[in-house]
């Protein structure tokens, strides 16, 4: 059984034993080769590799569905929780960390606190039971859905189309993007103001996939891999074009997935080397497009040209830029490992919930809310940069995550309740994929939530709220106009 899947089975003794036996060689090999003296801090993270080991591998041997909330969760965990705080123990390796004495044993504390916060998900997630009585479901009527598409379409368009004119075409859209990378360190923003013409022109390229997908799903050409791989292409490009010129590495990761997990669920099931190659597909850009985010279109050269690479990098005070990625792109282990040790050492008061009030309105525009709370900038800045108050333009871009933002509110302790909140989200989350139809509005939306799985680990409040007001409003708006009413057999 799994710690966390919701049944009465036993635990899978020989599965567990091989888990522990599989992290406890690897760890221990990786120590020697490393030449690195063995801390205790790395029990505790070993005991969360042998846990999400564990229970990755039930996921696999028993089927279950990949592209759950929960599925997520634990294949991000296995990075999250293991690979990236066991390699910054082994490294030594604490970017943006000023203070960083003694940080491998606030990363066991970490640890620790983390196997109970994962206790605490388990008891969430089994806490919770969706149940949905109606007597009808609402799926996308496919023949009334194209006006209401193609007006989206056309909006989204618009909406880039106006983008354009004010920054002098996609020649001005890149300047400005090399604009605000000379800008950074005075925190200058050329995109200032465009926040909500970005919303709307960056869904075009999520319309589409929706619109392809329930256009496509009864052809049986769909199904083929070459259909697929063309499809992402194009979907790649067109995310390229809106929105990932100017930066925004994520909003292209999140907009293929939303595609290929619609995909899966109303085309074809894909099988796992067919993800294993995407996600290596995935995280090949990843690593290459910050040579883009950080140097721009000179930045590109980097690819070929290993001077122009370690200039980039240099730029921004990056020593290395594999284990860069790996520590601020797949983990916030130091992060809020610091923040433990801040509150540990009581150097920074509690905020008792005002950066949860902040970030849930942070993806109000301004116009409508004039002064807006500052979000969790203003702790992160105190508690990153003691010697320097925050100001507009003086502030840590660092992520806390969510368990980081919850010890800023509430204190190592009870921000544990993060996990338990987590586990309940999760499991509200794949109860109502389940429950509802696959062709109906929530499913197809359903991408976004399941991301949460990530972003609540990743990101700040003020970072969610914004990932999902961009992502949901307008392809629910046109969702919205497009369903038909079927009435369910009881």
């Amino acid at each position: 059984m799994s710690f966390i899947r919701k049944n009465n089975k036993p635990v899978d003794k020989a599965l567990l034993l091989f888990s522990f036996i599989l992290i406890v060689f690897y760890s221990l090999l990786r120590f020697i080769q490393s030449g690195t003296l063995i801390v205790w801090s790395f029990i505790p993270v070993m005991l969360l590799g042998v846990i999400f080991l564990y229970e990755n591998l039930h996921t696999l041997n028993n089927r279950e569905n990949i592209f759950s909330a929960l599925s997520i969760f634990l294949a991000f965990g296995f990075t999250f929780f293991y690979v990236v705080p066991f390699n910054q123990i082994i490294w030594d390796y604490w970017p943006s960390i000023l203070n960083n004495e003694g940080m491998k044993e606030w990363v066991g504390l970490w640890a620790i606190l983390c196997i109970v916060g994962f206790f605490l998900v388990v008891v969430g997630f089994k806490s919770t039971r969706v149940k949905i009585k109606s007597n009808l479901s609402y799926h996308i009527n496919t023949k009334k859905m194209h006006i209401p598409f193609l007006i989206g379409i056309f909006f989204c368009l618009l909406c880039q189309v106006i983008v354009l004119i004010k920054l002098g075409g996609y020649s001005g859209y890149l300047n400005s993007y090399e604009m605000r990378l000379e800008g950074s360190i005075q925190n200058y923003n050329p995109y200032a103001g465009f926040g909500f013409l970005f919303t709307f022109s960056e869904s075009l390229p999520n319309l589409i996939a929706i619109y392809i997908v329930l256009l496509i799903k009864d052809k049986e050409w769909s199904k083929s891999v070459k259909v697929l791989l063309c499809l992402i292409v194009f979907l790649f490009l067109l995310n390229m074009l809106f929105g990932g010129l100017r930066g925004s590495r994520s909003t292209t990761i999140w907009s293929l997935f939303w595609f290929i997990v619609i995909y899966h669920n109303n085309i074809k099931k894909l099988n796992l080397k067919l993800l294993i190659g995407l996600g290596a597909g995935f995280f090949l850009f990843m690593t290459t497009y910050s040579l883009y985010k950080f140097g721009g279109i000179e930045g590109v050269q980097g690819l070929w040209d290993k001077d122009i690479k370690a200039q980039v990098f240099e730029h921004k005070y990056i020593e290395d830029s594999e284990k860069f990625a790996l520590v601020r792109d797949a983990g916030r282990t130091d992060v809020q490992s610091f923040i433990i040790k801040t509150y540990w050492n009581e150097d920074y008061p509690l905020s008792y919930g005002r950066t949860l009030v902040a970030g849930a309105l942070s993806f109000v525009p301004s116009f409508l809310l004039p002064n807006k709370p500052v979000t969790a900038i203003k702790e992160k800045t105190g508690i990153f940069w003691s010697d320097y108050s925050f100001t507009e333009t003086n502030y840590t871009t660092l992520l806390a995550g969510g368990y980081g933002e919850f010890i800023i509110n509430f204190g190592i302790l009870f921000g544990l309740v993060f996990f338990y909140i987590f586990g309940v989200l999760i499991s509200y989350i794949d109860g109502f994929c389940r429950a509802l139809p696959k062709d109906g509005i929530f499913n197809l939306l359903s991408p976004i939530f399941i991301l949460l799985s990530i972003q609540m680990l990743m990101s700040d409040s003020n970072v969610i709220s914004q990932f999902l007001f961009r992502f949901i409003t307008i392809p629910l708006i046109v969702l919205y106009f497009c369903p038909k009413l079927v009435k369910n057999n009881n």
